[in-house]
């Protein structure tokens, strides 16, 4: 089981340097040293996943895989921001939901129901922290990051800051789902609070970057480069 935890841990850390090659907006001198790693990190990641068995590698490897998708989607919608929909974020949101949604059914060794409401729970949240990251990316960045909510609600309204309001709309209702996860649990599950404070903590992150943005008041910098 540890080592089940430890390679998903590091599956999850992964992801980080692949963001980071696809976004190109943040460690610029070390994006060529994050190509180099990453084969290396997932097979000592895929390594340690194996020990739980066939089917919980299967399922990493199709997280994996969607994971991989909606990087790629996120990495066309960069040439033509304009063509962004509802439905190619919600592809684009794969590389949140698969990675953590499969470490949560995993965590359940592929046992149902417990393992489907596990991913229910980790995907939502993560999908949540989404929204949070788009909008600290914006700030760090001084433009509204491409694709993300912030940009399709922007599209949408012809008002930046509306933009970013639908989108703190939109990590509630993810976050919403989390905790309807939460219900789904049996009466007898010990770690309940727990996972009520962990989602607490994705709320608290969202309301945080939100509340930083209002303060960095970087709303005409913000319109000046929406893409045409």
């Amino acid at each position: 089981r540890q080592d089940l935890v430890d390679g998903h841990i590091i599956a999850i850390d992964l992801s980080e340097p692949m963001d980071r090659i696809v976004d190109k907006d943040e460690d610029l001198e070390y994006l060529d040293d994050y190509k180099l790693m990453n084969p290396y990190i997932l097979r000592l990641a895929r390594a340690k996943i194996a020990k739980g068995g066939q089917q919980v590698l299967e399922e990493f490897e199709e997280g994996f895989k969607d994971a991989r998708v909606g990087q790629y989607i996120d990495t066309k919608l960069k040439t033509d921001p304009r063509k962004i929909t509802e439905e190619k974020m919600n592809e684009c949101y794969k590389k949140y939901r698969a990675v953590m949604g499969t470490a949560g059914r995993n965590m359940a060794l592929g046992r149902n129901p417990l393992g489907e409401i596990f991913y229910l729970g980790m995907a939502r949240a993560a999908e949540s922290v989404g929204c949070g990251n788009e909008i600290e990316d914006s700030i760090k960045n001084k433009f509204v990051k491409v694709p993300s909510w912030p940009l399709y609600y922007t599209f949408l309204t012809n008002d930046v800051k509306k933009g970013f309001d639908f989108t703190m709309k939109k990590s509630d209702l993810y976050l919403s789902d989390a905790r309807l996860a939460l219900e789904l649990l049996p009466k007898e599950f010990a770690h309940t609070e727990f996972l009520e404070f962990l989602f607490l903590t994705v709320e608290h992150y969202n309301q945080y970057w939100h509340n930083q943005l209002s303060k960095a008041n970087l709303w005409s910098e913000f319109s000046a480069n929406i893409p045409k």
